[in-house]
């Protein structure tokens, strides 16, 4: 017999031993009964009747979500005529140092270099990159950073490509072993 015989003779083989043990110990299924069983008339169940009114007014004393908060007391009403303070909103560079750009309300944004007045009184000390440095009309120094997460870019110079170190590692020194 050829190898390539004995997988399809050892499939009929254990086909032949599986219906031959089903024939001999096999269980008939058990008979069934030719009565249906008696089957109830099926009724709608009925149903509670349901005082509203009560449930109503258990709902209104503890509802399910949380209570809503206080009404907030009465606070002193801003005055109208003192307009809001004068906020720095950026930083521009001018003609000879950088100023502060500061956002007034009912005139804008307005530059202010180091040294200018700002329309409260108050006046601008100092300007630098990333900050501004100023007194407001009432007196009280105010410091405020533009920007705390940030990356300087140099600029290309003339001829278009940028120096080397101008943020890339090209500039870093390399090791070399021998």
């Amino acid at each position: 017999m050829t190898g390539a015989w004995k997988i399809p003779l050892a499939g009929l083989l254990a086909l032949g031993l599986g219906a031959g043990a089903s024939i001999l110990f096999g269980a008939e299924p058990p008979s069934v009964s030719s009565s249906p069983p008696a089957a109830l008339d099926w009724q709608v169940p009925e149903l509670a009747v349901l005082d509203f009114a009560a449930l109503d007014a258990q709902w209104q004393e503890s509802p399910p979500w949380p209570a809503p908060p206080p009404p907030p007391e009465a606070a002193e009403p801003a005055k109208a005529d003192e307009p809001a303070p004068p906020m720095p909103v950026g930083i521009a560079k001018g003609k000879r140092s950088f100023e502060a750009l500061f956002s007034v309300q009912g005139a804008g944004e307005l530059r202010i270099p180091p040294g200018g007045r700002l329309p409260d009184g108050g006046r601008v000390l100092k300007v630098s990159r990333l900050g501004v440095e100023w007194v407001d009309g009432k007196g009280e120094r105010h410091e405020h950073e533009m920007f705390n997460a940030y990356r300087v870019q140099e600029e290309a110079p003339a001829g278009g490509t940028p120096r080397a170190g101008a943020g890339s590692d090209a500039a870093k020194p390399s090791r070399r072993t021998r």
